[in-house]
């Protein structure tokens, strides 16, 4: 448990929940690109990086997205901190839609290792500024009828004192403060000893729904976990 929050569950954008952006990747470099296209609702969805996302970059988001709703910090474009202003910078090139309140993170290093690990030590802190940067680097592009726009995931400033500061994109913002939303349970997810496990269990919650009954074929689930690149065992 984080010192202060409780890490429980993460209220996530359920087209990123359903879509196979985070997946089980080789240990041998180099990473591939992202480059993940989803039709949700009205909206066609498009999320591109210099580098494929792994479970590492999931844990991350779902740790901050799990700790934002209990901060209940926002900021929106007429912000006077300079903080507040950077973010918003760093996370659009084109502020269309930062008339709106975006669901910002404060937390200290120590608190988001301990969100996403549950312990700290080792090179965890190193990971996760890796981690942050790789999902920081990843552009949403949103299209629905006759407006198109792009976002980062997030962005983030890291502190003097030993704090990060995280803004989180539209599509985030709106699945914690009223949105839809699907939930994944952090307590199933970090009772889980593999990669493969965790990525199935994050793409089950999104995907399915109480009282339904569902027929999956290997296949299917495969894209989910490994993409389209499973081989052998």
């Amino acid at each position: 448990m984080s010192k202060g929050f409780k890490i429980e569950y993460a209220m996530q954008d359920p087209a990123l929940a359903i879509s196979p952006v985070f997946q089980v990747l080789s240990r041998k470099p180099p990473r591939g690109k992202l480059d993940v296209e989803q039709k949700f609702g009205k909206a066609a969805l498009h999320w591109r990086g210099p580098d494929a996302l792994g479970i590492l970059e999931q844990s991350v988001l779902l740790g901050l997205l799990a700790i934002a709703p209990q901060q209940g910090i926002r900021v929106a474009s007429q912000a006077p901190k300079t903080t507040g202003k950077k973010l918003l910078k760093k996370l659009a090139q084109h502020p269309l839609f930062l008339d709106d309140e975006l669901a910002v993170v404060c937390v200290s290093w120590a608190g988001l290792e301990r969100a996403v690990y549950a312990t700290i030590g080792g090179r965890n802190q190193l990971l996760i500024r890796t981690a942050l940067k790789r999902l920081a680097e990843t552009t949403l592009w949103q299209k629905t009828e006759d407006v198109e726009y792009e976002s980062r995931l997030l962005a983030w400033i890291a502190g003097d004192d030993d704090k990060v500061a995280v803004v989180l994109n539209r599509r985030a913002t709106a699945a914690l403060y009223g949105g839809q939303y699907k939930i994944i349970s952090l307590h199933e997810r970090n009772a889980l000893c593999t990669e493969p496990a965790k990525a199935l269990h994050a793409w089950l919650s999104g995907y399915m729904r109480p009282k339904k009954v569902y027929r999956l074929k290997l296949d299917k689930l495969q894209k989910h976990v490994w993409g389209s690149e499973a081989t052998g065992r």
